[in-house]
């Protein structure tokens, strides 16, 4: 048995679904884009394709996806950032690997039956260094519908001294004229798992209502009505997950920019990362200013009976430090918030009062006068 035989590859449809674990292929969804002049084109991706055909409103996920005329031959290949040469992916020897990507057609007159017999194949060239030592080729027939579906490729580098490998894709169509949509090519360690379809990614969020000094308010749609949870990475910060189409970002900093991203969640999957970001106002004081007086935003009557809820937000403005030390009183008895709310314990007429510590020269001892209602 020789070397070529001793490779185990296999070529195979699955249904609709994503892989789950790391993606060897750099930009496989094509969301990522470098400008070339008067035209832009996907990172890392190279080959004959129509100019700026990677913006397809029929993405898979994200909002980007490669289209290609079913009527030509169209040639993809993944190269280095800068386009120059073919990237040389590392693979281990006698490990499974899954390679996959997603398809589906489209004819030009939209009243006919979307049916586009292709040839799709996978070039798998393996490399020991600079040295090409094999290539694999897998040219299934398929069909291109209008739906998407995925092709799937299990395949394991037997040879003893392969480094990595380099992947090309051709597309060659048969009879019918059309298009075809291709996305999220993917390349992971392992083989074939159990597959659940990858979520669209949310729509770009934005900032909701007022700028404040620590807090920010965003919103954002979502266009699969199965998703019920999403995940925020703030910069800086662990991912949270969220189950609202609202969220309340605490503990930043005022007068700063912050980004952050958010995906949408099903199951084990996530989608591809949308990108926002918040500002947030500066403080009404210098930090040093002799004015400044830390004081809750969130009341806005002061030293007068003004009424709020019996659970009060505990929002500050003019706070120069968020690790200052905070202790509240309600007629005189120690009170402990959870979170960032505070719960009277009673309703009616209350005093209410925080000590304020940012140093031991900053301090203040503040109070309310307040008149709590159900």
């Amino acid at each position: 048995m020789n070397r070529l035989t001793r490779s185990l590859l296999t070529a195979f449809l699955l249904p609709l679904g994503a892989l789950a674990q790391q993606n060897l292929i750099p930009n496989g969804s094509f969301e990522k884009t470098v400008n070339h002049g008067d035209f832009s084109l996907p990172v890392n991706w190279g080959g004959i394709f129509p100019s700026n055909s990677w913006k397809a409103p029929e993405a898979h996920t994200g909002t980007n996806a490669l289209e290609l005329d079913a009527g030509n031959s169209s040639f993809l290949s993944i190269k280095d950032e800068m386009g120059r040469s073919y990237l040389p992916i590392p693979i281990k020897v006698g490990v499974d690997y899954t390679l996959s990507f997603w398809y589906k057609g489209k004819m030009l007159n939209d009243s006919q039956p979307v049916s586009i017999d292709l040839n799709i194949t996978t070039w798998i060239n393996i490399f020991n260094g600079e040295s090409k030592i094999t290539q694999k080729t897998v040219p299934p027939s398929v069909k291109a519908e209008g739906t998407w579906k995925q092709m799937v490729i299990n395949f394991k580098v037997d040879e003893p001294n392969a480094t990595h490998v380099t992947l090309w894709f051709s597309v060659n169509r048969w009879l019918q004229m059309g298009r075809v949509f291709v996305d999220d090519f993917d390349l992971r360690e392992g083989s074939t798992p159990p597959y659940v379809e990858k979520p669209k990614a949310p729509g770009t969020p934005k900032q909701l209502g007022d700028q404040h000094q620590r807090e920010a308010l965003i919103g954002w749609a979502e266009f699969d009505p199965s998703v019920t949870s999403w995940e925020l990475t703030l910069e800086g910060k662990d991912p949270v997950t969220v189950t609202t189409k609202e969220y309340l970002i605490t503990g930043l900093e005022p007068g700063k920019r912050y980004n952050y991203t958010l995906k949408s969640i099903k199951g084990k999957e996530k989608s591809e990362p949308v990108e926002g970001f918040v500002l947030t106002s500066r403080m009404d004081y210098e930090a040093d200013s002799p004015d400044r007086i830390p004081y809750l935003r969130t009341l806005k009557e002061v030293s007068t009976h003004g009424k709020v809820s019996k659970t009060l937000d505990l929002f500050f403005n003019d706070l120069a430090r968020g690790d200052a030390k905070i202790t509240y009183y309600v007629d005189g008895t120690k009170v402990e918030p959870k979170g960032h709310t505070l719960t009277f314990p009673k309703t009616g007429s209350v005093v209410l009062r925080m000590v304020v510590e940012e140093s031991s020269t900053d301090k203040w001892d503040i109070l309310y006068k307040l008149t709590v209602t159900e």
